[in-house]
């Protein structure tokens, strides 16, 4: 953490830059945030992303095709391509009408995918599918 504070220091955005430790609760920063910006080369299972899309935060993203929850209210960038990820987001944050179909669309996607009564449904038929041999799931 010390070294992202250096290159926050040296770069001298501080004013515009917060590096924050451990937090048990995120939502004011999701709440207040106008997007999430993910540089990474792989996730498995991004729970960061999940979290920002449920508060309708639109999503600017390295390109992970395997990661279906990218699939909408998302804007994906080549791997590698800090140029593009860094104009995506510039792009996204000063067009209001468009961050905001895109958060609308980012939550709706979390609700439609990942609401406690489809999950549940689906780890139902993942138990069925593994203790009574139901080969469905």
């Amino acid at each position: 953490m010390q070294q992202c504070k250096n290159i926050v220091r040296q770069l001298k955005i501080g004013h515009a830059v917060d590096i924050g430790g451990f937090e048990k609760d995120l939502a004011p920063y999701y709440s207040s945030g106008a997007m999430l910006l993910c540089a990474s080369r792989f996730e498995g299972f991004h729970n960061g992303l999940q979290e920002a899309k449920i508060f309708g935060l639109p999503v600017v993203s390295t390109a992970m095709p395997y990661l279906e929850t990218l699939k909408r209210g998302c804007i994906q960038v080549p791997q590698g391509d800090a140029d593009a990820l860094a104009n995506a987001a510039v792009d996204l944050l000063q067009n209001d009408e468009k961050r905001k179909q895109l958060g609308a669309e980012a939550r709706q996607d979390m609700i439609e995918n990942f609401s406690a009564a489809i999950t549940f449904g689906k780890y139902e038929a993942l138990f069925d599918a593994i203790f009574k041999g139901n080969g469905d799931a």
